[in-house]
């Protein structure tokens, strides 16, 4: 039987994810793309070229400006996750404000490797 996700609070613990995802962020805050995608998970940058993840990351992030504030909010931890093998995974969700887009929802998506926490995905609403 599959393990249904634990949501968390953040109020709760920090997640064991929390500092990667936050560099993660950082790099893709500055837009260093290429380095975004080399620190991000195996699973990540097999679906995803270094060219196509530019092409992908740059219209969407650079139109909002400059990260005003990030609040972590929430975790939600899971074994599963449709399309991806068994793991330890940890989705985070921030509130984040940015220069031209006051209110918005970034989620990062986390996988532990071998070397520690990788992001293998990152979305934006």
């Amino acid at each position: 039987m599959a393990q249904a996700p634990a949501p968390v609070a953040a109020a709760d613990a920090a997640p064991a994810s929390l500092d990667a995802a936050k560099t993660w962020v950082a790099l893709v805050d500055q837009g260093k793309w290429h380095e975004s995608w080399e620190a991000a998970a195996a699973l990540f940058r097999s679906q995803v070229s270094d060219a196509r993840w530019a092409e992908m990351v740059t219209p969407v992030r650079q139109p909002l400006g400059p990260v005003v504030s990030r609040r972590f909010e929430s975790v939600l931890r899971s074994k599963t996750l449709p399309g991806a093998p068994d793991g330890d995974y940890e989705i985070l969700k921030f509130q984040t404000a940015f220069a031209q887009r006051r209110d918005s929802v970034e989620t990062v998506m986390l996988v532990r490797e071998a070397s520690g926490w990788r992001v293998f995905g990152y979305f934006i609403r």
